[in-house]
């Protein structure tokens, strides 16, 4: 049953999720079919003519040598494709308004990765999970990238608009396996003209779908009754630390059903609440001082 795990958890591989992970969602309340229709607006916004688009995993950051950091997925990554786990990137080629084809690639992990972070989600689990018949865990993320970019080239009889954000890379990371498959495939001048996706996605986000908003009132209700837990234990005075306050939100809000705070919380008493983005929450709280706190749950 070890060997059937893998890095984003399934209804297969965690049955105890089947009550919240719906047949067909790629994670609770998304439907694939968001996702699809999410990579067709993009498509849409593009417009005319030939458009390839790369998009990456957010890497994974360590905190020293082999301890890692705990792991976010990038949030535009996220939005077109649910996949959570870091080393895939999806590419897209759309063509006059409409996605051609869409491509979830997944590296696969070596014997050592495998025994430090366990086994890599497979080809036919990442398809059945995305929605995405293209999806693949492969051996050689540049060389896949590379011939699925050469195909999509000879079919636009090298005619497109290329679309990819290149993020900063720190000690190595699935960007640089992208930018190796990317110059294989593509030109120096073809590379050069590569164009930034932030303002489309941007635009897309700003409208909310209904598991959007369901979301985000679910969000809102976690972080409220986390609020309210709190109150009756400021009620007797000082004596109380910034940093237990925010222990005790992060620890309601987890109850509650959140994986984590949204961003870092503000817990700020006296006269540190005039600092825009405090968030060292070390200092003790004095009787009949003010507290400003910025929280919310994800």
């Amino acid at each position: 049953s070890y060997l059937q795990l893998h890095a984003v958890p399934t209804r297969g591989t965690h049955p105890h999720l089947q009550h919240t992970l719906k047949e067909g969602q790629v994670v609770p309340g998304f439907a694939q079919e968001e996702f699809r229709e999410r990579r067709q607006a993009l498509a849409h916004r593009l417009g005319p003519g030939h458009h390839i688009c790369v998009l990456n995993a957010n890497p994974t950051r360590f905190i020293s040598q082999d301890i890692p950091y705990v792991y976010r997925q990038c949030s535009n990554f996220y939005y077109l494709t649910g996949y959570r786990a870091p080393q895939a990137t999806v590419l897209l080629h759309c063509q006059d308004g409409h996605v051609n084809e869409t491509q979830l690639i997944v590296q696969s992990r070596s014997e050592k990765k495998f025994l430090w972070d366990g086994p890599t989600i497979s080809s036919d689990a990442l398809q059945q999970l995305s929605g995405i018949p293209s999806s693949h865990a492969v051996a050689n993320l540049p060389d896949s990238v590379s011939s699925v970019l050469g195909k999509w080239k000879m079919e636009s009889n090298g005619s497109f608009s290329l679309w990819y954000d290149i993020k900063a890379s720190e000690g190595g990371s699935s960007d640089d396996d992208i930018v190796a498959g990317l110059q294989k495939a593509l030109s120096i001048e073809e590379l050069q003209t590569a164009k930034h996706l932030q303002g489309h996605l941007d635009q897309l986000r700003v409208c909310k779908s209904p598991a959007e908003i369901g979301a985000l009132k679910d969000a809102l209700s976690i972080t409220m009754d986390a609020f309210a837990s709190l109150m009756p234990t400021l009620s007797n005075g000082g004596g109380v630390g910034e940093k237990d306050i925010e222990i005790f939100l992060e620890q309601q809000m987890r109850r509650g059903g959140a994986e984590r705070f949204s961003y870092p919380p503000v817990v700020a008493g006296g006269d540190r609440g005039n600092i825009l983005h405090y968030i060292d929450n070390n200092c003790m709280i004095d009787e009949g001082e003010m507290v400003l706190i910025d929280a919310g749950a994800e």
